[in-house]
């Protein structure tokens, strides 16, 4: 079994090579995208789709339905992130690995796409005429506070931890399968499942592993993220960078070394990038309050700290 740490997975959306194919299922080229934007959907409470996911669906179904009525067939290609060739070739539109397939495709949407699945959506706006200014405008295009296409915190670290191991790979056999851990859970459930109590002293994490962070409310409650709230989730690499000063952060924080660690996460202006990310205190009073294991972090990218709780990744 392989395991892939989070910059690498990272890697993965930002260098899609996705085919272009013709009505015959034939490659004809293939476009490099970076895809790396922010994007996040909270209409789901009021019945609203995501900007352009429905046209893209009824695109699809029209061209679809024309290549069966032709006694054609629709074979979409994917290249999971361990590089495995995979080919779906539903019978018709009515067999379920057709509605399999255009579940995947619209998780972009809304923010919480796989690499496997942006290929889907890529592929198949390609082949319906939707992305006549080609594969990168139509990821980038502002279709509202943010682009058409995108990943918000908790699609790329949920989409990570589900595929980080091979054990796991994105297949044919797993495209309609609920892993333990996927982009579309909230924050809160994400840290539950991993089944480690936070971090309550900087010292824990002098041996190198991997961590989630969660943003926390005034109470020290994980925010999960919903129709009122917005939470933030990042995840880490395995290992840290030692004690370093932290120049831009808070007076009350400078003149001292602080423990570091790179990861990388999906947050609004900057998009999917690489962080590093410097803990500046850790609440351990030692009295089991909520507030204990509250951890203050500086963020590099951003210029700006955070409250969170640190949860060690098994």
């Amino acid at each position: 079994m392989a395991t892939m740490d989070p910059m690498y997975y990272a890697r993965k959306y930002r260098e899609l090579e996705v085919p272009i194919i013709n009505d015959d299922n034939e490659i004809t080229g293939y476009e490099k995208v970076n895809f790396n934007k922010y994007r996040m959907h909270q209409g789901w409470r009021d019945g609203v789709f995501p900007p352009g996911q429905m046209e893209f669906v009824n695109a699809v179904n029209t061209y679809a339905s024309n290549l069966y009525k032709q006694g054609k067939r629709l074979r979409v290609n994917v290249r999971n992130i361990w590089d495995t060739a995979i080919f779906l070739t539903p019978d018709n539109y009515r067999d379920p690995l057709y509605n399999s397939i255009i579940t995947r495709a619209v998780q972009a949407f809304s923010g919480k796409g796989s690499p496997e699945d942006v290929q889907l959506t890529l592929q198949l706006a390609a082949r319906c005429g939707g992305a006549t200014k080609g594969l990168q405008q139509y990821c980038d295009e502002k279709v509202d506070t943010y682009s058409r296409l995108g990943l918000d915190c908790n699609g790329f670290v949920g989409n990570y931890l589900c595929y980080r191991d091979s054990k796991f790979s994105w297949h044919f056999s797993t495209i309609d399968t609920n892993p333990p851990i996927h982009g579309n859970m909230g924050i809160n459930t994400i840290c539950n499942l991993l089944g480690a109590k936070p971090v309550s002293n900087v010292n824990e994490m002098l041996i190198p592993r991997m961590y989630v962070m969660a943003m926390v409310d005034k109470t020290g409650t994980v925010i999960d993220g919903g129709w009122e709230t917005v939470g933030h989730i990042m995840v880490t690499q395995a290992r840290h960078w030692g004690f370093s000063p932290v120049p831009a952060a808070p007076k009350e924080y400078l003149g001292k070394h602080y423990l570091s660690y790179l990861g990388v996460e999906a947050t609004p202006g900057v998009g999917l990038a690489d962080f590093k990310y410097s803990i500046l205190n850790i609440v351990n009073s030692g009295k089991s309050e909520p507030t204990d294991g509250v951890a203050t972090v500086w963020r590099d990218k951003v210029f700006g700290h955070i409250p969170v709780k640190i949860y060690p990744v098994p």
